[in-house]
């Protein structure tokens, strides 16, 4: 028997694994995870094979191997066995069991060991005031959350509360405070604020925590708003970025209804890529919240190609849509023309030399990369300069291409959804080619109806380009000066003036205007502020088209009246009193008898429905 055992404990120590490091087995980082909605989360675990790892995955019990191929799903190793699997976007439905799982030539690790458990909760604050009495301004708050051992954030009007890390909070409150709670290590994605009392307390959401976009596109940031006293001031803002940011002719700010402003930014660029954040002020109180707001991220897309894991002889290929986006959807189009049911960022593919391939953001598809060659640069393709034009009325505009033909090209042309063939055979429409590959569609003496979007066709012997890529957009506008606000005197007038146009991508855009048709600024924003005479005209344009400004605004001049009849008026009879005035935009009126308003006229009519000898004087106002 001593013998046998120590038979049996050399030949254990001397097995691969019991002895070594090179055993078969999985080891997860951390059992349990918990995540707010809408954040991301990593797991990780190392693994070894005592063979040659053949394939590789991560499943679930709850889930099917279906759903790890979600867009927000992304498995990646860094380092040699060691994976991460990554999950974006998280929903309260992704909550499950995750557990990873190797074969080799000869062995299958068959888990019935636990993995890493991810649990995803919906934070929200929950307000409790049984415990006190009507007249008493205090409240026990609780954290509501699938976590059973985190720790919290609390915020105050939107500031963080220190040392305060339990899922309740006790506090006396004011009417005007609103509360909000975080996972401590997800401070980015707290739980919506909530009032104590009712609903007019301070407070600020946004819609979405996070916004990806393509370079070039443009993109809305909204968020809602409360002042419990009346809001004095209202902007937005970024740690990453100064105020004069905001002031560019790409960004605007709108407030289509009370209490919910619009962060629009056009054109997009890279360096936009910030969180961006809403702040207000009332007479007593000013929002400087440390909640974070919206993160935008702009990306500049384009296609890798990678025939690493092929044969030189092999016509396959592996493509990945490389972005800064975590948890985009994409669409692919091959040769131009969408492949259907392909929303991942990695698509693999067979391919001719002919074959050309681009991709886009599932939400921006009018904004897709450009398209490569998987093999050479002698593939069909075409390419825009750029996406979008705004052009005023009456002037002429340039819209390039370049082309390639992997075979030589028998015919091409523009055309457009918008407009038939034979709107391109126009006189005011040019097509020219002063180099080989590169075609220019000029359009003169625009009219708004040109607006559409250009796209360009090619044919070859055995090819048709029949691209459903965007082309260019063109938008014809007619400029009009909109005043938004006036403060005149007997001398002068002060006015806040818009240039208003139909174009929508104003980040590429830039104006300039003019008094009495004399240039008064260089390019500055559509919205100019100014001091000015009775007797100017104000007029605008898009910078680079001087020669195409808007129609003049300007004040009323000096007002007439005249009278209806204009024979002699006979006592009980109707008379009518017609004033007029050149004015741009058209004045309105308002008629005065003997200093007192009369209740009719604003259009600059006056009625006597019977008129008497006692008929007093009237009077009129501009």
């Amino acid at each position: 028997p001593l013998v046998s055992f120590y038979s049996v404990l050399n030949y254990l120590f001397n097995f691969p694994g019991v002895r070594g490091e090179t055993c078969n087995r999985v080891k997860y980082d951390v059992r349990t995870i918990c995540a707010p909605k809408g954040s991301s989360v990593d797991i990780y675990c190392t693994y070894n094979g005592h063979e040659a790892v053949t394939s590789k995955f991560w499943f679930s019990p709850e889930h099917s191997q279906h759903w790890y191929q979600s867009n927000r799903v992304q498995v990646s190793e860094r380092e040699r066995g060691r994976s991460t699997l990554r999950i974006s976007d998280l929903r309260e439905s992704d909550s499950a069991q995750h557990r990873f799982k190797f074969i080799t030539r000869s062995f299958e690790w068959r888990s019935s060991l636990p993995g890493t458990t991810l649990t995803v909760t919906d934070l929200h604050v929950k307000v409790d005031t049984s415990r006190y009495s009507f007249s008493s301004s205090r409240a026990d708050l609780t954290c509501v959350s699938s976590c059973t051992h985190s720790s919290y954030i609390w915020f105050k009007n939107g500031e963080k509360i220190p040392r305060k890390t339990s899922s309740t909070y006790s506090d006396y409150f004011n009417n005007a405070d609103s509360y909000s709670c975080a996972l401590q290590e997800h401070q980015d994605f707290p739980s919506p604020p909530v009032c104590v009392h009712d609903e007019t307390c301070n407070r600020v959401k946004y819609d979405v925590r996070t916004i990806c976009a393509p370079k070039g596109s443009s993109v809305d940031i909204y968020c809602t708003y409360n002042g419990h006293e009346a809001v004095t001031s209202k902007f937005w803002f970024s740690p990453e970025h100064s105020q004069h940011w905001y002031q560019s002719n790409r960004v605007q700010v709108s407030e289509r209804e009370r209490g919910r402003s619009t962060l629009r930014i056009s054109d997009l660029r890279e360096s936009d890529s910030a969180q961006h954040r809403f702040k207000f002020i009332t007479r007593s109180f000013e929002w400087r919240s440390s909640l974070p707001g919206t993160t935008l991220t702009v990306t500049d897309l384009h296609v890798k190609v990678d025939t690493s894991r092929y044969s030189f002889s092999s016509s396959r290929a592996d493509l990945t849509c490389v972005s800064s986006c975590t948890h985009s959807s994409y669409i692919w189009f091959k040769n131009g023309e969408k492949i259907p049911r392909k929303t991942s960022s990695t698509y693999s593919d067979y391919f001719e030399y002919a074959d050309s391939y681009s991709c886009a953001l599932e939400e921006h598809q009018d904004f897709p990369s450009p398209p490569v060659c998987v093999h050479d640069e002698t593939c069909n393709r075409v390419k825009y300069d750029v996406r979008t034009i705004c052009a005023p009325k009456g002037s002429s505009v340039d819209i390039y291409c370049t082309y390639n033909g992997h075979e030589a090209v028998t015919s091409k042309f523009w055309f457009s959804p918008e407009h038939s063939q034979h709107w391109y055979q126009s006189n005011r429409v040019q097509v020219s080619e002063r180099e080989r590959g590169r075609s220019t569609l000029r359009i003169s003496d625009l009219r708004e109806s040109d607006s559409a979007q250009h796209r360009f066709k090619f044919t070859t012997r055995s090819f048709e380009w029949r691209s459903s890529l965007p082309g260019t957009t063109l938008t014809v506008t007619a400029l009009q000066v909109q005043v938004k606000r006036i403060r005149a005197d007997q001398h002068s007038i002060e006015v806040e003036m818009t240039c208003h146009s139909n174009c929508s991508e104003v980040g590429r855009l830039s104006y300039v205007w003019f008094s009495n048709k004399q240039k008064i600024t260089r390019a500055v924003t559509s919205t100019y502020k100014g001091s000015f005479s009775l007797e100017d005209e104000i007029s605008c344009a898009l910078n680079g088209h001087d020669r195409f400004p808007s129609p003049s605004v300007y004040a009323p001049k000096l007002p007439s009246v005249s009278v209806s009849p204009s024979a002699e008026i006979v006592e009980g009879s109707s008379v009518t009193l017609t004033c007029s005035s050149d004015a741009s935009p058209a004045a309105t009126f308002k008629w005065y008898k003997k200093n007192q308003s009369a209740a009719q006229g604003r259009k600059g009519i006056y009625y006597f429905t019977s008129i008497s000898l006692r008929t007093e004087d009237v009077l009129l106002h501009i």
